[in-house]
């Protein structure tokens, strides 16, 4: 699916039905206090490259072309009033990829991710069940794991304890006292990754772990 048709799908899921609910004349009470968040949805993520150091007999550039994937989280939050909300949310995110090295060494494989994010919200005040909203996030990577399979054998690198950044664009529907549905487009970057080999001193450094998500939680208040 090309990032077009991506972003123009993600754009009619959360705002199609805002027609409908802008001309409603139910009042919305958003449910503020304490909250938790499960999600899921598809992934997108970003080709990439990296410069290798140990892979092959001489360092070689890797170019990395994923596959969509999924990705799932649970965050746990606080909504603090009708338009501001703060949370902490783990993401898992997945996708399976081609590698091709410049010496034309080919590889398969998957890039993964588990992270942290501290996001905060900003909801726009639309006085129906529908609301829109945007978010702003800081990401810290519990692990990033980028595998290559060839012939039966597999080489992983890892990396922990990088900074990320994390946007959100999305819309809540109020379904039943303190319980919503959240649709979202989501992108996060962590930049520049320097990936470690998991059996010997091999390295993958200036990688980039960018995932486009598009995803739909359930929001309930407690």
């Amino acid at each position: 699916m090309s990032k077009s048709t991506f972003v123009a799908l993600a754009a009619a899921l959360i705002f199609g039905p805002a027609a409908n609910l802008i001309t409603s004349a139910q009042a919305y009470e958003p449910a503020d206090g304490w909250y938790i968040k499960p999600y899921l949805g598809y992934m997108d993520l970003s080709n990439t490259a990296g410069q290798s150091s140990g892979i092959q007999e001489q360092d070689t550039i890797a170019k990395i072309l994923p596959d969509s994937g999924g990705v799932a989280g649970l965050g746990i939050g606080f909504r603090y009033n009708d338009f501001i909300a703060a949370e902490v949310a783990w993401q898992y995110s997945r996708s399976d990829h081609q590698s091709t090295f410049t010496d034309g060494t080919a590889f398969d494989g998957d890039f993964a991710a588990n992270a942290l994010f501290v996001n905060g919200y900003y909801f726009i005040d639309s006085k129906t069940t529908f609301r829109p909203y945007v978010g702003l996030g800081l990401g810290w990577a519990q692990e990033i794991d980028l595998d290559f399979n060839s012939g039966g054998v597999e080489r992983s690198y890892t990396t922990s304890g990088d900074p990320g950044l994390h946007l959100m664009l999305g819309a809540e529907y109020e379904m039943l006292p303190g319980l919503s549905l959240q649709t979202e487009l989501g992108y996060a970057s962590f930049p520049d990754l320097d990936m470690k080999s998991e059996t010997d001193s091999s390295r993958l450094f200036l990688v980039d772990y960018q995932p486009i998500t598009l995803q739909a939680a359930l929001r309930y208040r407690f």
